[in-house]
C-alpha cells in the first residue's frame, strides 16, 4: 500500500433497512482519474463465495 493508494472497505445489506443480515462484504480503491471506487474483492456472506476482480502485483 502506498501514500496514493485510498482504500474503502464497505459492508452492505442491500439498502433494506428492516433486514438485519449483511449480504456481501467488499474491498474497493478510489479511481481518483474517473472519481469512483472500483472493486477489488467481494465476498457473498451466504455462499462464501470470493470473487477477486483484480489481479494484483504482489499476492
Amino acid at each position: 500500500i502506498t501514500p496514493q493508494l485510498v482504500i474503502n472497505c464497505s459492508i452492505t445489506n442491500n439498502e433494506v433497512q428492516t433486514l438485519d443480515l449483511i449480504k456481501s462484504l467488499t474491498l474497493s480503491r478510489y479511481n481518483e482519474t474517473i472519481r469512483e471506487f472500483d472493486e477489488l474483492i467481494a465476498l457473498d456472506s451466504l455462499t462464501l463465495n470470493l470473487k477477486q476482480f483484480v489481479r494484483f502485483k504482489y499476492s
